[in-house]
């Protein structure tokens, strides 16, 4: 599915990220979706809910996430590999 700015779907771009945690991977999905749908929004502008605000930072603060590793791992639509 587009988002609001016809870019196709965040999702096919980190469907593979492991963050060993099934909340952390929904939680990651959540925040590339509403980033994706609104890059040139500050964070708390780009979240739909006080919940949802804080859920990114949480997951931005998150200690067990490296972003350096998931935007330098190639998936699947990048790298053309499956």
């Amino acid at each position: 599915m587009a988002n609001r700015n016809g870019l196709p779907g965040i999702e096919a771009e980190f469907e593979r990220a492991e963050l060993g945690d099934a909340r952390l991977n929904k939680r990651l999905m959540s925040f590339a979706s509403a980033f994706a749908n609104a890059p040139d929004e500050s964070l708390p502008e780009m979240a739909g809910s006080i919940a949802e605000r804080e859920a990114h930072y949480r997951l931005l603060n998150n200690e067990r996430v490296e972003f350096e590793l998931l935007l330098a791992r190639p998936t699947s639509s990048r790298a053309g590999t499956e």
